[in-house]
């Protein structure tokens, strides 16, 4: 790969913290890692007309984008899958929490300077989603976004994009650590808990 080529490509950032950690603690290693860059930070908020179509919410949100946005717009909403089913043609409904929260990310991606964060992005969404989920945090970094994702979760960390270190913070400090040697801990699941897995390899 060329130079040009890597300064192209984004990351993936997975920040995985002990459960009950101080949220300014978290914010702080964000910050960190992300230096004096931009960056937005996606809230799940509802980013969506609720009375219309999820392709009318699309078509609008489309129209207000061009160039590299309307790029990675365009290939976001291609990953979801949504124009191949029934629910393209009707309003976002109060319980589709996946589909609301993809929408939200989408949008944060295309409104990010150079990078966003996904604070614990798998609470509550459901299956069909979560599987999505890392198709479209590899697409934002292959358009040369940063992505963080911080969670309380190792497995969900796993699951949410395939970066190849992360780091584990706790209060004492913080640790990086590879993918390969989270995953070889990892094969240990069913006889430890992630839970153990998290405090042996952060070295509590």
């Amino acid at each position: 790969m060329d130079n040009q080529s890597e300064a192209s490509q984004g990351k993936i950032i997975p920040i995985v913290y002990a459960q009950g950690l101080a949220e300014e603690r978290v914010k702080a290693v964000v910050s960190e890692k992300l230096a004096d860059r931009s960056f937005a930070l996606c809230s799940y908020a509802d980013t969506f007309y609720p009375d219309i179509s999820i392709r009318k919410n699309v078509r609008m949100l489309r129209a207000s984008t061009k160039g590299r946005e309307r790029e990675l717009f365009n290939e976001l909403i291609s990953l979801t899958g949504w124009k191949k089913k029934s629910s393209w043609i009707r309003p976002f409904r109060a319980h589709m929490t996946g589909e609301k929260r993809l929408f939200s990310v989408i949008l944060t991606a295309i409104l990010a300077g150079d990078a966003l964060v996904l604070p614990d992005p798998f609470i509550g969404i459901d299956p069909d989603s979560r599987v999505l989920f890392s198709a479209i945090v590899a697409c934002c970094a292959a358009h040369g976004l940063t992505v963080v994702l911080t969670s309380d979760s190792l497995k969900d960390a796993l699951e949410a994009g395939a970066a190849p270190e992360f780091v584990l913070v706790t209060e004492g400090g913080e640790k990086a650590v590879s993918r390969a040697a989270v995953q070889a801990k990892c094969s240990q699941e069913g006889e430890v808990s992630y839970d153990e897995i998290f405090r042996e390899l952060a070295g509590m």
